[in-house]
């Protein structure tokens, strides 16, 4: 059988201690803190920043192959100054838009947009 030894005795300054830390910090959790606001981020309104832009857009250039950091890059992210593309792309999908990919070795694999309504061949 292995040797076992009891557990070492606490003293009666650290139970004291415990219990005060213990109190202190039940304390402090019930006292509401307000945040700061430097901390906490707006988050961006994708859906209604794409729409916008896109209506803002003059007919000749509406229908043509959107590539995601022309998105990144337009819009500010909730941390950075560019977008998420994760976010970007859920928006983009709400709004009706086709993700495509380019196979050719021009286009080499890239994903690209294609705006609502947008007629392929």
């Amino acid at each position: 059988m292995l040797n076992q030894k009891p557990p070492p005795q606490i003293s009666a300054f650290a139970k004291e201690s415990i219990s005060r830390l213990a109190h202190e910090a039940e304390q402090i959790n019930k006292t509401p803190r307000p945040l700061n606001p430097q901390r906490v981020p707006n988050k961006p309104d994708y859906l209604n920043q794409i729409a916008t832009w896109y209506k803002s857009l003059p007919p000749a250039s509406k229908y043509r192959r959107y590539m995601m950091a022309e998105f990144t890059s337009q819009f500010a992210g909730a941390y950075r100054s560019h977008a998420a593309a994760r976010s970007i792309a859920a928006a983009l999908r709400t709004l009706g838009w086709i993700e495509k990919r380019d196979w050719t070795l021009a286009g080499r694999n890239r994903r690209y947009w294609l705006p609502p309504r947008y007629k392929t061949e």
